[in-house]
């Protein structure tokens, strides 16, 4: 299978409307997208290292496509693809980035919430914490730390609440005070 993500490498950068229409193409594709997520959690949102979901076996056997790959589709391809959408900053991905955080592939949703973070989109705060609490505590924390990048009190809260690690908390914070909400990605 051929990396989707080389697909748009050459583009990268260019501001045109040749550029943008196959990128936001794309991204509506993922963020549409309603496979169930590939790896399996246990009652308490812990992932259960090396099983995949019945659910995601039997979207991927109906539709002839072979396990591994659709596994790495989902959980690689699909959020480094999209994040070539939410790294621009461009406002015009704000509406698929926003369909992102509702994504059943969580992986989708982190970057969907690192996009609107970048933008500082303050009105998908709450659709971000929403999103983040809708997320299996494994992965919660991914999908909550783009609240770091915002100086909001109800971002802040939120953050140190979904984000266990103080660790990482603390050092995405400086980074971010530091150089900026791009920081807390890249």
């Amino acid at each position: 299978m051929d990396c989707p993500v080389h697909r748009y490498s050459e583009a990268l950068g260019k501001k045109d409307d040749i550029y943008w229409s196959v990128l936001v193409k794309r991204a509506q594709e993922i963020v549409d997208n309603q496979a169930p997520y590939p790896l399996v959690f246990d009652a308490d949102g812990k992932s259960i290292r090396g099983k995949i979901s019945p659910a995601f076996v039997e979207w991927a056997q109906k539709r002839g496509l072979p396990l591994y790959e659709a596994v790495q589709e989902q959980t690689v391809w699909y959020p480094a693809e999209l994040s070539l959408l939410a790294t621009t900053g461009d406002p015009r991905g704000l509406t698929v980035q926003r369909k992102g955080l509702s994504s059943p592939n969580y992986a989708v949703r982190l970057v969907a919430a690192e996009g609107l973070a970048i933008l500082q989109d303050k009105e998908s705060i709450p659709l971000i914490i929403d999103a983040a609490r809708q997320t299996p505590s494994d992965m919660r924390w991914l999908v909550a730390l783009p609240l770091v990048a915002f100086n909001d009190v109800k971002a802040e809260a939120a953050a140190e609440e979904l984000v266990t690690d103080k660790r990482i908390l603390e050092g995405t914070r400086a980074r971010v005070k530091e150089k900026g909400p791009r920081a807390a990605f890249m």
